[in-house]
């Protein structure tokens, strides 16, 4: 996917990550699945829950791994997010 350098590089201004990272996550395509999980710690967690759901529906390889993490996690709005979808698989 050719788009992907271009998010790299846009996602390096922390001004923009956020919004781009919510976008690619509202329509997420698998070329853009490993963008959206390498810059998802650094985002707010409105925005990170949003591109969980969307590696959640992409199947990424990753997913149950860091799913598995947020539960043990400190965050409980993450681990209640977490825990049903690990919970239906």
């Amino acid at each position: 996917d050719t788009t992907v350098p271009l998010f790299h590089a846009l996602l390096a201004e922390p001004a923009i990550r956020e919004e781009l990272l919510r976008s690619l996550a509202i329509v997420p395509r698998p070329g853009w699945q490993d963008v959206l999980f390498e810059y998802a710690p650094t985002v707010s967690l409105e925005v990170r829950q949003s591109v969980l759901r969307a590696l959640v529906q992409l199947n990424h390889p990753r997913v149950l791994d860091l799913l598995e993490a947020l539960l043990q996690g400190p965050d409980a709005t993450l681990r209640d997010l977490a825990f049903p979808i690990l919970a239906g698989r």
